[in-house]
């Protein structure tokens, strides 16, 4: 029943698997940054902790992204996501067709004007239509149409009644001049003024009426206009924060306070009951997305996270009533939002988390009063100006020198620290200190500003404001009657904004692989698993026959088992974990063969199958546990020192080798208990017993020891060769992340022609590559071009890795993009006039004043309407290139940029683009036209131009000359590579000398652990060898090798877990024979030949086997997994091969003691086998060897 709940929990856990079991960036696609964080004497010793939780909660505030952050190193941090999937962005592109959908009916000035322009029945349908079923806006439109009409009728009077009023002027005019040339009286001449002034009068008034007829219309027009929904509002709305609070009410039930996201959600639906349910609609399409989404769309997104975060500063709140201006800015506030409430000294700030302000009100009624009276309840407790604004609070706060305190004004860094402290009445408070630079001006701050509130904000976001006690310079407190978790929130605010300083502006390496690399790493990933699995089940059934079935079932549930305990612990699946899952096949069945084999000894000695079970698990339980923890020991080692896809590995092998101990042990001897005593098995055959030829063969009795010198000669011959090869190759036998560099994958496009991809052969790719190596891209001319699944001939693909020693990726990136030109299957960087200048250029970036626009950019043949946009900016986007891209490409370029985080600002602006010239299938020429409600260029031209027309500028030039990854990039720097050197050695070291130390501490002899340890070293410097010999044989014969599936394999850091794999695998077998030596030993005080050949020969079989099943499912790995894993699985093969001969060759040998030997065999009479257990009969000496040495 345990093992059926145990399946059953397992499948719950892992189905449906798309969802449950979560893909590493080279299964799903995505990118790896490591970014350096500056440390000096003195910084705490979690500073590397505490730098990474702030990075954490700066690129994934609400926790629902698979964005991994980890310390690597001492002083360096590794940040890697995933790439959106599939899915996730058709939720994406549903929810915002949704949100169109919602919002293409909102009302506009141009719907408006043409609803209004018509007359009749025709105008009340449109009007009708408009309204959407409100009897309130068809009032407004009513009222509209009325004061459309007054205004139209006013100007048609003041149009027929202007010439004859400017005529009598014209006539008095010449009266006048008449009189006086006359020299008539001046009563007369004065009659006659009075005449003019009355015509005068008559045209102002006329004049006037229009304009009151106008100001009437836009009053009206302005409040049809706000009533209508804006996708901004929506996406407003719908980006806040999901998160209920509950609180005790007066009766002391426990009450939900409703989430920002359902009040503001809750606002739109009771201004637009008419659109409730669509508005609902909308927001289930964004759920949808929100609950796949689990990365952003491209990593570029998350370096702009990364640089453009965490300042801290600091500002006074001025007091209610202080202000004069205080009721404007709170109108302001209500009517255009926050940044359109901005004053000459004050501005609105959000707060971050209004439950930190609400912390103590303890029921729900006093949170919505104080919500209810936002601006009574802060000025009453806090002394500060606020206000709501859809649906969040937020603070008024000084914007100008002297009031403030930012990071551009002598700062620094700000706040070097911040702790928990006690204030003079002993109770809880908050310790900072600031740098050198920030203390002189935070003295003149606050000694100026005493006993006023001082908000302490982090990227713009209100966190605390407390009361300045005291002047505060090089440190200071913040004392107050806080809460531990009020504390433990500003300390972490004011560290966050000092850790900020410490990282590097950009990362120093930055890997990337594409989604079709990922979907394709992930496809030959599964077959290969499949395939192991399948062969090695159908080698257990073959070969064991009824218990390699109980083997298979106990295969079936540690895969099950594994998968469960991944999905349970969250963690992500990377290729070289699915190589782990792999070798646990073949290792899990390996626990099985010792049983296996035991069992068949005892039932050849006349156990019956009851006795035999139960004496196979008993004698067999040691040497299993022994092998599996010298893997946990190198899962471990690998795990520390590893990088993300490395610790990957290491988790899955952990939890393969954990599942494989219970399975092995425990399941199948359950299996095997359930078919003795239940079913009334009492015999159980298998390919041996069946065929007694197979039996002797697997019996041997050979004197293993007097071979010895041969073995030596050998494995000596092997480690020279290996070592001489590993030195020829040692310039170019590392890749790029021991000696720093760039690697990037390109993958050609579809031909439109054949709709295949297109193809080159190697030497037109290395042409072309060494084409651009000139300057710093000299470095080119020696990169090596391999191509990635070759066509029959081996040199033609449609997708090459080319890599370099250069470290410079965005220059690489580039110069291979601009090469490839036309080749390759991506988002292609766009140039236009003016993109490589980061300041935006007047006359490309035009204030739009009339609404014609041609005569804003001057181009007065373009003649369509940008009513709509008078008072914001058109930016002129002229020849674009290389090719013209399509209307549809260049509004998703701008879209996908004008959403992310750091254009926040921009997103909730009116925008489209305009074809100038060319055609919306190729686009010459495009105007980008902004408005936003809360700048205009006719009230404040400084501040149109720094929000405005430098934003739009910088999103342009963003949007468009971004460069696109290419499907995979990899780019270290030496100082990164020399830490993963240090990383490997220490990784090699650390295992070897944790395994020699179990291992001593295991058999209680240093002879045991130098006889496992050196031949497991000799496999290790075999298998590195193997690996540079492999670079040679593909340079002689490219074609030859590669259908071998040789490649020019570099040492990596998946090659060191290969080589940490075989040291804790090769143990394995090692320890079996030691085991058995030791037991045959029995009390005899050393280990003689006569033991050591008895003890080969016993485990001869066992040998053969469980390296025969991890060789198969290595085969598999390195045959059918792809380049990706192709070398780590080439060093396995090989080491496993070379570690199975060793065992025999080299560690038995080493265990042999020569005290008390004689003649050539080891006999020396009754003492050579006191203690020792059955044996296989004589041991012959092979054909002219010798023991004596």
């Amino acid at each position: 029943m345990i093992i059926l709940a145990i399946v059953a929990l397992s499948i719950v856990l892992i189905v449906p698997p798309e969802r449950k079991l979560n893909r590493a960036k080279d299964l799903a696609g995505g990118s790896t940054l490591v970014y350096q964080v500056e440390l000096r004497p003195g910084d705490p010793p979690d500073l590397m902790e505490r730098v990474r939780q702030l990075i954490k909660q700066r690129v994934d505030p609400q926790g629902v992204l698979d964005v991994s952050v980890s310390v690597v190193g001492s002083n360096r941090l590794e940040v890697s996501m995933p790439l959106a999937s599939g899915q996730s962005r058709a939720l994406r592109q549903e929810y915002e067709a949704s949100l169109e959908e919602l919002t293409q009916s909102a009302l506009t000035a141009e719907r408006l004007e043409r609803a209004l322009r018509l007359g009749g029945a025709e105008r009340a349908g449109e009007l009708e239509r408009l309204a959407r079923g409100s009897a309130e806006r068809q009032a407004e439109l009513q009222s509209g149409a009325v004061a459309f009409d007054a205004a139209r009728a006013a100007a048609e009077e003041f149009a027929a009644a202007r010439p004859r009023f400017e005529e009598a002027i014209a006539a008095a005019g010449r009266g006048v001049d008449e009189a006086r040339a006359a020299g008539l009286p001046q009563d007369v001449v004065a009659l006659l003024e009075e005449n003019k002034r009355a015509a005068e009068r008559g045209l102002e008034d006329a004049a006037g009426k229009v304009a009151r007829a106008n100001i009437a219309l836009s009053e009206v027009r302005g409040r049809i206009e706000r009533s209508g929904l804006t996708a901004a509002e929506v996406r407003a709305a719908l980006e806040l924060s999901d998160r209920d609070r509950f609180v005790t009410n007066e009766r002391g039930e426990r009450v939900r306070v409703p989430s920002p996201r359902e009040r503001a959600v809750g606002r739109l639906k009771a201004s637009h009951p008419e659109l409730a349910e669509r508005i609902d609609a909308v927001q289930a399409k964004y759920v949808s997305w929100q609950i796949e989404r689990r990365s952003f769309d491209d990593p570029a997104d998350l370096k702009r996270i990364m640089r453009g975060a965490g300042e801290l500063t600091f500002r006074i709140a001025p007091q209610p009533g202080e202000l004069a201006s205080e009721a404007a800015a709170r109108e302001q506030l209500r009517q255009s939002g926050p940044r359109g409430a901005r004053s000459a000294e004050a501005r609105w700030y959000r707060i971050n988390d209004e439950e930190q302000w609400f912390d103590g009100l303890g029921s729900v009624e006093e949170i919505e009063r104080a919500r209810t009276d936002a601006p009574g309840w802060f000025a009453g407790r806090f002394r500060l100006v606020a206000d709501e604004y859809d649906g969040e609070l937020y603070v008024l706060l000084y914007d100008t020198p002297g009031l403030r305190l930012l990071p551009g004004e002598g700062v620094g860094g700000g706040v070097s620290g911040a702790s928990l402290s006690r204030d003079e009445q002993g109770r809880d408070a908050i310790g900072f200190r600031m740098d050198p630079l920030g203390a002189e001006r935070m003295r003149q701050l606050t000694s100026a500003n005493l006993q006023r509130p001082m908000a302490i904000l982090l990227d713009d976001q209100v966190y605390t404001a407390p009361n300045i006690l005291g002047a505060i310079s090089e440190s200071g407190q913040i004392a107050g009657n806080f809460s531990r978790a009020e504390i433990n929130y500003i300390v972490q605010v004011l560290n966050a904004g000092s850790l900020a300083a410490k990282l590097s502006p950009e990362p120093i390496s930055e890997t990337s692989v594409g989604p079709q690399l990922g979907a394709d790493n992930l496809r030959r990933g599964l077959e290969s698993g499949v395939v192991s699995f399948v062969l090695v089940a159908g080698f257990m059934v073959a070969y064991y026959f009824g218990g390699g079935l109980i083997a298979v079932a106990a295969l079936v549930v540690n895969a099950l088992m594994l998968l469960g305990v991944m999905a349970l612990m969250g963690s992500a699946f990377s290729l070289p974990g699915i190589a782990g899952i792999v070798l646990t096949f073949g290792m899990a069945v390996d626990a099985n063969v010792l049983i296996y084999e035991r069992l068949r000894e005892e039932v050849l000695r006349g156990s019956d199958l009851r006795t035999g079970v139960r004496l196979a698990y008993a004698r067999a339980f040691s040497a299993i546990v022994d092998g599996n923890v010298t893997n946990l020991i190198a899962c471990a080692v690998l795990y520390t020192t590893g990088t993300e896809e490395i610790k990957g590995f290491a988790i899955t092998m952990s939890v393969g080798v954990m599942t494989t101990l219970f399975c092995q042990l425990y399941v199948t001897r359950a299996i095997y208990d359930l078919l003795i005593e239940r079913v009334g098995l009492r015999k159980m055959s298998m390919l041996p017993t069946a065929v007694p030829a197979l039996q002797r063969l697997l019996t041997p009795s050979i004197a293993w020891l007097s071979a010895r010198r041969v073995f030596a000669a050998v494995s000596t011959l092997a480690v020279v060769g290996s070592v001489v090869m590993i030195w020829a190759r040692w310039g170019d036998l590392f890749d790029t992340v021991f000696v720093g560099g760039t690697r990037v994958q390109v993958t050609f496009r579809n031909d439109p022609a054949t709709g295949r991809p297109m193809t080159m052969t190697r030497s037109e790719v290395s042409e072309l590559v060494r084409s651009v190596a000139q300057g710093p891209l000299l470095p080119l001319r020696e990169a090596e071009v391999l191509p990635q699944d070759p066509q029959a001939d081996q040199v033609t693909a449609s997708r090459f890795s080319i890599t370099t020693t250069i470290s410079d990726l965005p220059a690489v990136s580039a110069a291979l993009t601009r090469v490839f030109e036309g080749r390759l299957d991506q988002e292609p960087v766009l140039s236009f006039e003016g993109s490589g200048q980061a300041q935006a250029r007047a006359d490309l970036v035009r204030p739009v004043v009339t609404g014609v626009l041609g005569d804003n950019i001057d181009r007065p043949e373009v003649r369509q309407s940008v009513a709509e946009y008078v008072g914001g900016a058109a930016v002129v986007i002229g020849d674009i290139g290389p090719r013209p891209p399509t209307l549809r490409s260049l509004q998703e370029r701008l879209r996908r940029i004008r959403n992310e985080p750091g254009f926040g600002d921009a997103g909730a602006r009116r925008w489209e683009v305009v074809v100038v010239d060319g055609d919306p299938e190729a686009v010459r020429t495009a105007a980008l036209l902004v408005r936003d409600e809360a700048v205009s260029y006719f009230d404040d031209q400084q501040r149109w131009a720094a929000e405005l027309r430098e934003t739009e500028w910088r999103l342009v030039r963003e949007a468009l000359t971004r460069e696109r990854s290419l499907s995979e990039v990899e780019s270290i720097s030496p100082a990164v590579a020399a830490g993963f050197v240090a990383q490997a050695i220490v990784a090699m070291v650390l295992s070897a000398g944790l395994i020699v130390l179990y291992v001593w501490v295991r058999f209680s002899s240093l002879r045991f652990s130098l006889a496992t340890i050196v031949p497991t070293l000799h496999d290790c410097v075999i298998a590195a060898g193997a690996l540079a010999a492999a670079g040679y044989f593909y340079e002689a014969s490219p074609a030859l090798a590669s259908s071998l599936g040789l490649l020019p394999f570099k040492v990596d850091l998946n090659v060191i877990a290969a080589l940490l794999t075989i040291l804790g695998y090769s143990l394995n077998d090692k320890i079996v024979i030691m085991d058995r030596i030791r037991e045959n030993k029995g009390k005899l005080p050393y280990v003689s030949a006569e033991v050591v050949n008895r003890s080969v020969n016993q485990t001869f079989s066992r040998t053969l086997m469980t390296g025969g099943t991890t060789i198969l499912a290595s085969l598999v790995l390195y045959l059918d997994g792809g380049e990706a894993v192709r070398a780590f699985a080439f060093s396995f093969v090989v080491g496993i091969v070379v570690g199975t001969y060793s065992s025999v060759a080299i560690g038995a040998p080493l265990a042999w003691s020569r005290r008390g030997e004689r003649g050539p065999t080891g006999a020396r009479g009754p003492a050579a086998g006191q203690g020792a257990s059955a044996g296989n009969g004589a041991v012959p000496s092979l054909p002219g060897a010798a023991v004596a040495s």
